[in-house]
């Protein structure tokens, strides 16, 4: 019986021991294998959060070019985080993302957002890019870098004289004109090389169009600015340096900018010194030498007929932008005009006699006005292309 309770015991024993080694062989197994897991799963899981920041990063864009920080300044947009990239979460995770305008919208964004994820130890354990085009709603500001802009062919007849870039949504040609900037067009450009022409400082030809603000009196009539609704002044007679609306007399506090809008034509006369912006739905005449200022922020002339002169040997100045649908300087009149701004153009340029000028000069805060027909139209951004890499 002793014997018997030996043996069993040695089995009991033997039967323990092998399942301890089996218990060691599987764990040892188990380890092995979830050794080389383990990191695997964190780098999934490290992929997953840096494709995650990179798409916030798009969003985080979307947001700032609809409101920009007080940073930016007026007509610029949010460029981005920097090479340093942001933290969204406070973790040492980070997003850096770079913005760019169209060059041929302004509408338009490329956006290109990387995420990084990092683990507790600072090491970078994935990264993800996503690159997405934008379409934002209508700038709430038209900021034009030409002196002038133009849709159309253009034939520019000869003392037109551009200090400023130049671009035409069409054919250019330059008969006589003459600029040291530069000129670009969708079309052909051709142009002389001397310097009775210039001459320019560049001419490229066959470029992308360029986006044109809109040339209609209906955008000025009620406007708002900051949430505050204006109302323009309604006049439709010739208008004479003793009327009331001239010396700045247009510019109220129910009409900042000096708006009036005339529904007919009208003559401008001689000594008139305006200050605000005429809306003409028809044809303006300049009939004497005058001058015109607008309001920082809003254009000089809106006019959606003719620009004609009426008169000769008269000396006109206007400071601020000027939008022409029609023909400019029509009637071959004698007159030295010099706008301090950018000009825009659906129509054309008019010869002149021989003793006439047209200086078209550029300047910061003559190119730069409200778009009050965009701002009505304030829809979400739509995303027109999005990759992931």
């Amino acid at each position: 019986m002793a014997v018997n309770r030996r043996l069993r015991r040695g089995f009991v024993l033997a039967l323990a021991l092998g399942f301890a080694a089996t218990a060691a062989v599987l764990g040892y197994s188990f380890a092995a294998k979830t050794a080389s897991s383990a990191p695997l799963a964190w780098n999934r899981t490290a992929a997953s959060q840096a494709r995650m920041l990179a798409g916030s990063g798009v969003s985080i864009a979307a947001r700032m070019l609809l409101d920009p920080p007080s940073s930016v300044a007026s007509c610029g947009y949010w460029t981005g985080t920097g090479a340093g990239g942001m933290s969204i979460d406070g973790s040492s995770d980070a997003c850096v993302i770079t913005v760019t305008r169209s060059a041929v919208d302004p509408r338009i964004f490329t956006v290109v957002s990387t995420g990084k994820a990092f683990d507790g130890a600072g090491t970078q354990r994935a990264t993800s890019t996503v690159s997405a085009d934008l379409v934002m709603p209508p700038p709430n500001k038209w900021c034009i870098p030409q002196a002038y802009l133009a849709n159309g062919n253009q034939t520019l007849p000869s003392k037109v004289r551009f200090f400023g870039d130049a671009h035409v949504n069409g054919n250019l040609t330059g008969l006589l004109a003459w600029t040291q900037n530069g000129l670009s067009a969708t079309g052909s450009i051709v142009w002389g090389i001397g310097l009775l022409f210039g001459p320019p400082s560049s001419i490229t030809p066959s470029q992308a169009g360029k986006v044109m603000p809109t040339i209609k009196s209906s955008d000025y009539s009620t406007y708002s600015i900051s949430g505050t609704s204006y109302s323009a002044s309604s006049w439709n007679s010739d208008i004479n340096y003793w009327n009331s609306i001239a010396n700045g007399g247009a510019v109220t506090a129910s009409n900042p900018g000096g708006v009036v809008i005339c529904k007919s034509n009208i003559k401008l006369g001689a000594g008139l010194n305006f200050i605000g912006t005429l809306v003409c739905a028809g044809n303006l005449r300049l009939d004497g030498s005058a001058t015109f200022q607008s309001v920082a922020g809003y254009p000089a002339f809106v006019v959606v007929g003719d620009l004609e002169v009426t008169t000769d040997n008269i000396d006109v100045t206007i400071n601020g932008p000027v939008l022409v649908g029609g023909v400019m300087r029509k009637n071959n009149r004698n007159a030295d005009i010099v706008i301090n701004g950018t000009f825009i153009s659906t129509g054309s340029i008019d010869s002149a006699t021989t003793g006439s000028t047209l200086d078209l000069r550029w300047t910061s805060s003559g190119s730069t006005f409200y778009n009050f027909g965009g701002m009505t139209d304030k829809q979400p951004y739509t995303i027109l292309r999005w990759s992931e890499s």
